[in-house]
């Protein structure tokens, strides 16, 4: 028997969720498990976490990260992808966080040299009047494409600014490619995120294409069993996108995921993480497919 059998059923006895065994409810976990239960074909206790979410959501049409309303406003994209991932999909709050989400803009500055990328591009930021991040830019880039705002300024804008935060060796570090001159490390959660969000995404540009060629061969290089799950499951969540899955990847993803249970308490947001990686074939809100898309 697969070491990931089981998972969504224990999943769906507690669908609202926080981050570890019996912690607060908050909205990313609760994203993820919703996301992973659709998938997996548990409607009902999808649609009541589908519900709690709803139910977070603020006046402004955003999703804040935990029910106390910190004001970090990364979280509204993963909310609508819960959203947008069903059957009967609440379309006037879907409305409100998609204008939450093109409102929403991070600090652009004037570029500097002794910063290797472009900081006049406009992404979005972990917490409100904030710098642009790597990481919450791509969930915006895939929410906004999944609600059918891919050809939205905005939404190519972000775009744009994955491409320029793709390292010359591959990869993407959380926010900038080099500090005075020396270019930083790549990390996996990163990476994956930004190749998840540029699937489909053509460059006329050699320069781009060869760091996503290069991201893709970081990807593949960086994960193996001995890989911690969550960066595991991004990274294979970016490879899946562009058709680079590793064939060993399905038993990868159950040592780690056996290896964390040994480990670590129960996570339901690091069992939803493993589900949806499992079942990305069955996530309409995710690429499936590559497409060819003009560059803006």
């Amino acid at each position: 028997m697969s070491a990931l059998s089981g998972i969504p059923q224990r999943i769906a006895a507690n669908p609202i969720c926080g981050y570890g065994n019996n912690a607060s409810p908050a909205v990313e976990p609760t994203a993820w498990a919703t996301i992973a239960l659709t998938a997996a074909g548990l409607f009902a206790p999808a649609d009541t976490a589908r519900r709690w979410l709803l139910n977070q959501q603020k006046n402004d049409g955003s999703w804040p990260s935990n029910p106390h309303g910190e004001n970090s406003v990364w979280t509204t994209s993963l909310a609508l992808l819960a959203c947008l991932n069903s059957n009967m999909p609440a379309r006037a709050a879907i409305d409100r966080g998609v204008a939450s989400l093109l409102a929403n803009q991070g600090k652009s500055r004037p570029k500097h040299p002794n910063f290797g990328h472009d900081s006049e591009i406009t992404g979005w930021a972990w917490v409100s009047d904030t710098s642009s991040w790597v990481e919450p830019t791509a969930l915006a880039v895939l929410a906004l494409k999944a609600a059918g705002y891919g050809d939205h300024w905005r939404t190519r804008e972000g775009v744009r600014l994955l491409k320029d935060r793709l390292l010359p060796d591959g990869g993407c570090n959380y926010g900038n490619t080099s500090v005075l001159g020396n270019v930083l490390r790549p990390h996996v959660q990163p990476s994956g995120l930004a190749l998840l969000a540029l699937a489909g995404e053509s460059s006329p540009e050699p320069t781009v294409q060869d760091r996503v060629a290069k991201s893709l061969g970081y990807l593949e290089r960086s994960v193996d069993p001995r890989t911690t799950v969550a960066s595991l499951s991004f990274a294979l969540l970016g490879l899946a996108a562009h058709q680079r899955r590793p064939a060993y990847w399905q038993s990868a993803l159950e040592t780690a995921w056996q290896r964390s249970n040994d480990t670590f308490a129960w996570s339901a947001y690091r069992a939803s993480l493993v589900v949806v990686t499992d079942l990305y074939e069955q996530i309409p809100v995710f690429p499936q497919t590559i497409s060819s898309r003009p560059n803006p």
